[in-house]
């Protein structure tokens, strides 16, 4: 074997492990955190809203002026079509009521303080859309609605993802990525100890092929590839 993998260098290269496995714990989280904000935030006609805090019935959101925007949970209960049954939405001087109870009769309703209120209808099959009603959000004719109505859609996409929290949408796959990206630097730096970590019951004074040490590391390469190219493209 050759003597870069040798027992005199796993002392340097168990350094090496450590410094890479804080590394990515911390990069791990950053990106997590970035794909947990952005998925928290939404966009109305150039205008961004970022999730600020919840506190009890209440979510914040905050424009890039600081003009607070506020959904007050009537009634916090998700049912297929929402991630509230009623509920009321604060900003600027919009004040809109949103209700989805009995939505299969009556469908999804938002009540609008500057304007006709906008009901969509709701069928067995999914969303629908009939004329004077509301475009189904599936098929992409939301930035045709007035603004206030896209605020409503824009907090459906994401207040889903705020109540669940950190932990029960990007969490678990921040504990999940850290410790597969952290095996494969294991398998990187110290191939051999996994030759003997996965032989150790059936070897007695063996030896892993250059063949196998090579293999492993392309792995473990790969695995690295794999993980931080799903975090580029969440965050597109």
């Amino acid at each position: 074997m050759n003597v870069i993998w040798g027992e005199e260098n796993w002392k340097v290269r168990g350094k090496w492990l450590l410094v890479v496995s804080v590394a990515l714990i911390g990069l791990n989280l950053l990106l997590n955190q970035l794909i947990y904000r952005q998925q928290t935030s939404f966009e109305v006609e150039g205008t961004l809203f970022r999730y600020e805090a919840m506190e009890g019935e209440e979510i914040f959101f905050r424009d890039r002026e600081r003009d607070r925007l506020t959904v007050t949970m009537e009634n916090p209960e998700n049912n297929p079509v929402s991630f509230a049954t009623d509920y009321q939405v604060s900003y600027q001087n919009y004040q809109l009521q949103v209700a989805s109870n009995n939505f299969f009769e009556q469908g999804f309703r938002i009540h609008r303080n500057t304007g006709s209120d906008y009901t969509q209808t709701i069928t067995d099959s999914g969303w629908s859309s009939g004329a004077g009603r509301m475009p189904s959000r599936n098929h992409g004719e939301i930035k045709n609605l007035p603004y206030d109505v896209q605020l409503v859609y824009g907090l459906e996409s994401t207040v889903p993802t705020v109540k669940e929290g950190f932990i029960g949408n990007w969490g678990r796959l921040f504990f999940a990525f850290t410790l597969i990206s952290i095996g494969a630097a294991f398998v990187i730096l110290l191939p051999d100890i996994a030759w003997k970590v996965e032989h150790f019951l059936w070897v007695e004074k063996g030896e892993p092929s250059e063949l196998y040490l090579g293999l492993h590391i392309t792995l473990g390469i790969l695995t690295m590839i794999l993980i931080f190219g799903f975090y580029f493209f969440a965050l597109l």
